[in-house]
């Protein structure tokens, strides 16, 4: 994929090598005894870089299935999922 980018922020969230050892750097919320011990990688393109960041960690953290249901019909923004 190739993007020619101006004026927006780009950040990407994922757990590929600490999933494989079954630890996650990311924790789902409405799970908190448990990491988001998922393998792949979303990178979310946003207005600005704070936006990008803490929606690509939202998104990474929800779930494929989850952020295309609940978040992405909301947000103004772009999204490529990475080996999910």
């Amino acid at each position: 994929l190739v993007e020619e980018l101006a004026n927006c922020g780009i950040s990407t969230s994922g757990d590929s090598r600490q999933a494989r050892r079954g630890e996650s750097h990311v924790f789902d919320a409405r799970r908190p005894a448990a990491a988001a011990a998922r393998a792949g990688a979303v990178t979310v393109i946003a207005p600005a870089a704070m936006e990008a960041d803490a929606l690509a960690t939202a998104i990474f953290a929800m779930g494929k299935e989850e952020a295309e249901k609940r978040l992405l019909p909301l947000a103004d923004i772009r999204v490529v999922f990475h080996d999910f």
